[in-house]
């Protein structure tokens, strides 16, 4: 405590600075050059931009920037007003930096990855202060991510948000140095978090992760997770610095191979304080090698509209749950032999009973050519092996070397009356009949808008059936508030518990208009009450709709539900 006051004291020329410890967020980075070359108007050097955002002064000794491999350690008698800013660089560089604003070398830089990489600010006593993690996709313009330009922070109110808060600079110098930021504006964050997906570390230990920071304390809580009956208790939550996007689970016992688990997570704020306003599922568990049979290549398109991307689907087909990260997918080269293997993601990623996932270099492409049913389930990929246009092969394989599945294909497999077969993708119509059994696969369908990535394909063939029953409350739908048929209920009932179910309304031309429901849970017994509103909260004209629903099973077991109906104004 003497120290502190002595220090206090030796720096009251420079205004008042207290002792009290940097706190999470009030020091963020706004502003980053990872590729400084070819020159467009800044020193050919990296830096990294600093706000004070807190009402006091920060003392900044000891401060620690990293990127996960270097570390720069800022000196002592550093010291940011509020709402000021400070360029970090290199010592080599700190004269031609110090024309643009307050700048602080450092004796060693962190190298900044052109391609993307994580930036940490450390407090001297080690807490994470703010972190940022980009891509060289968040330039979001090809001419910008190839150097010279800076990325800055949009708004600086929102520290803990993701590529959306970032864009590539609009200053003509190539970035804003020591000034506000050129694409300085307004967001705004009312939504909840929301958990995407989990894996498993080890038989006890769980990784849930979230679509964007949390709230350290309420992440934390045990309340906030339950596996449900007759499974394992949560006992620990951590959440996993230095994004506070995942929390790190651990059971009281170890999970059961090949059993898929609903973890329910509530209760949650995301940094900014939002908080679920509902419990969200979310499937776990402990994965296992691939059985014979269970991962069966879906779907493939090899010859894509133009500026689209090639993509293939494979489909677990159960019983149990694979880890993507172990599952490489190639092709076969001119000796016949596998070849150009990749991995369908270089972190752990779990494939789930049922699960049609999407392997592609260009997930957005995929998505703005189909209909993509679930984008979670659209997994991006470095590099994909070469799927030629008139014939190639497709060639799955697990981290122990063991083939999986193998489909060779051709164009003249698709329907010879199709004529134009560019962004028409090859289906498989039963996925328990062999993979090269040409009748086994036929063109996507044209009402399908000729691809089905991460649905069920058009010209699927049921080869089992999950037992149940969906109705609906009348077959016509009368919402005109005259007290008769005013409402759609929708009520469903299955022998078993651990179903998910999707709903959806169709137009008479098979396109959706409202979603209803999406991998909710379903429980034995149900039902939902649907008021004839689109998506955009209008009303419905009069005619003809299609009630769209699908229901997955824990085993893998799937069954679709296409019930019609009117609706009508008297």
């Amino acid at each position: 405590m003497k120290g502190c006051i002595l220090k206090t004291l030796a720096l009251l020329w420079a205004g008042p600075v207290f002792c009290q410890p940097l706190q999470r967020f009030e020091l963020i980075i706004t502003e980053i050059m990872a590729d400084p070359l070819p020159v467009v108007g800044l020193p050919a050097a990296e830096f990294i931009e600093v706000k004070n955002k807190s009402n006091r002064p920060l003392r900044l000794d000891g401060c620690r920037i990293s990127d996960g491999v270097t570390t720069g350690i800022v000196g002592t008698g550093v010291v940011l007003p509020p709402d000021s800013l400070l360029i970090l660089c290199s010592k080599s560089h700190a004269s031609a930096f110090a024309e643009f604003g307050r700048t602080q070398a450092l004796g060693t830089f962190p190298s900044i990855d052109n391609d993307g990489d994580e930036i940490t600010i450390f407090s001297s006593d080690g807490m994470v202060i703010h972190a940022f993690r980009f891509e060289a996709g968040d330039y979001r313009n090809p001419l910008k991510q190839a150097g010279g330009w800076s990325l800055e922070m949009i708004d600086t109110r929102f520290p803990c948000h993701g590529a959306d808060n970032w864009a590539a600079s609009q200053a003509l110098r190539g970035g804003t140095p020591g000034r506000v930021n050129s694409v300085a504006g307004t967001r705004s964050d009312i939504t909840a978090p929301r958990a995407l997906r989990t894996w498993a570390v080890d038989s006890v230990s769980i990784i849930v992760q979230f679509d964007e920071g949390l709230d350290s304390i309420s992440a934390a809580s045990l309340s906030s997770y339950r596996l449900g009956a007759a499974a394992p208790k949560v006992v620990k939550a951590r959440p996993i610095s230095p994004f506070f996007d995942q929390v790190l689970l651990t059971l009281a016992s170890p999970m059961d191979h090949a059993r898929v688990y609903m973890l329910e997570v509530s209760g949650i704020r995301d940094c900014h304080g939002n908080a679920m306003v509902r419990p969200t599922a979310v499937k776990t568990g402990r994965p296992a090698l691939a059985n014979s049979g269970q991962l069966r290549i879906n779907e493939i398109l090899f010859d894509p509209k133009p500026g689209g991307a090639d993509y293939v689907e494979v489909i677990n087909l159960g019983p149990g749950l694979i880890d993507g990260s172990g599952i490489h997918i190639g092709n076969v080269n001119s000796s016949g032999q596998v070849a150009n293997l990749r991995l369908l993601q270089k972190q752990a990623r779990l494939i789930f009973p049922g699960d049609h996932i999407v392997c592609t270099t260009d997930p957005e492409a995929v998505f703005r050519d189909y209909f993509v049913k679930e984008r979670d389930w659209l997994w991006k990929m470095d590099n994909l092996p070469s799927y030629p246009d008139d014939m190639g092969s497709v060639v799955l394989m697990d981290m122990t070397g063991n083939e999986l599945d193998r489909f060779e294909y051709r164009a003249d497999m698709h329907f010879p009356l199709i004529g134009e077969k560019e962004g028409v993708a090859l289906e498989r119509v039963q996925p328990s009949r062999p993979t090269q059994d040409a009748g086994n696969w036929h063109s996507a369908s044209s009402r399908s808008g000729y691809g089905t990535p991460t649905g069920r394909n058009s010209q699927f063939m049921a080869s089992d059936t999950l037992p149940g029953e969906i109705w609906l409350s009348s077959k016509i739908l009368s919402p005109d508030l005259d007290g008769q048929d005013d409402a759609l209920i929708i009520t469903w009932r299955f022998p078993t518990p651990g179903n998910t179910l999707s709903m959806r309304i169709l137009d008479i031309q098979g396109r959706p208009i409202m979603l209803l429901m999406r991998n909710s849970l379903a429980g034995t017994t149900g039902m939902i009450s649907w008021n004839g509103l689109n998506d955009r909260q209008l009303a419905l004209a009069g005619g003809p709709y299609l009630l769209w629903t699908e229901v997955t099973g824990l085993n893998g077991s799937r069954r679709l539900w296409r019930l019609p109906f009117l609706i009508s104004y008297r």
